[in-house]
């Protein structure tokens, strides 16, 4: 019965570490030598999984803590927001056009939006694949080209789900394509390091996925208003109707961020739908 019992806790502290999605029970019956293990979904950081002995069966209530997180730094500039100088536009943000609640799929929330911002972004980290997503949070973009947390200023943006390792960084953009580090990069929950697309092609997963958007400054190519990776007719069909009904504000047919579209987008979509524009990010 000792030698059981002894498996059985090797076997709670295996499960316990395990990263684990969900929730789920495994329960043993009182006196029967076998602890009953909860596991807990965490997103950041605290409690996992927490193992309980039954009546009679000679196992205290313990519990595995981890942290469970990392932290990414990143640098990026959106040619359709660029203004030249090392800053983008944030028409938006003084025209009350940015949403509190981000348009990706995760939702983040934030009321106000802070000063400074020009859009939300979504960061995604992936597997060795380059292709698997392992986690993804939206986050503001700044007109300095920081990606930042919700408060406007954390440049440390907290990846939640994973652990210490090394992940392909992605950004996307509700109008423009989506670039992907030329690398995985080592992240931890630790302070980090900037990675900064800004600086040359080199940073990108393949150079044609990066715009030169003036000499030695480089970021992510606009128009890909629908985001099926290329920049084509399809999108200026959505601008063209855009643009008829004379929108304005929070529109992604807005190539320039400005917050109205009218023909300047029109010329953006159009220069590069004549080189061919389009995403390499898998």
């Amino acid at each position: 019965m000792i030698l059981i019992r002894k498996i059985a806790l090797a076997a709670a502290f295996c499960l316990a570490v395990v990263p684990l999605f969900g929730q789920g029970k495994y329960s043993g019956g009182d006196g029967d030598g076998f602890a009953s293990l909860t596991r807990l979904m965490t997103l950041t950081s605290g409690t996992v999984a927490k193992y309980y002995g039954g009546s009679g069966d000679g196992f205290s209530e313990a519990s595995v803590d981890a942290v469970w997180y990392v932290l990414a730094r990143v640098n990026l500039w959106l040619e359709g927001a660029w203004l030249g100088g090392g800053a983008m536009r944030t028409d938006l943000k003084t025209g009350g056009s940015i949403p509190t609640t981000s348009p990706y799929t995760d939702g983040r929330t934030t009321d106000p939006v802070p000063s400074g911002i020009t859009d939300w972004v979504l960061v995604e980290l992936r597997g060795s694949d380059g292709t698997t997503v392992r986690s993804y949070r939206s986050f503001f973009l700044k007109s300095n080209g920081m990606l930042v947390d919700t408060d406007g200023s954390t440049m440390n943006c907290k990846m939640p789900a994973v652990g210490d390792g090394d992940y392909y960084i992605v950004v996307k953009h509700r109008n423009h394509l989506a670039v992907m580090s030329a690398e995985e990069q080592a992240l931890s929950h630790g302070d980090a390091s900037l990675y900064d697309f800004t600086i040359e092609s080199g940073q990108y997963n393949d150079a044609s996925g990066a715009k030169e958007i003036e000499t030695g400054v480089w970021g992510a190519w606009a128009g890909d208003v629908n985001q099926d990776k290329v920049v084509t007719t399809t999108d200026y069909t959505s601008w063209y109707n855009s643009a008829r009904l004379g929108e304005s504000g929070y529109r992604d047919t807005d190539v320039n961020l400005d917050g109205v579209v009218t023909t300047s987008d029109y010329t953006m979509w159009y220069n590069n739908a004549r080189l061919g524009a389009s995403s390499t990010v898998p």
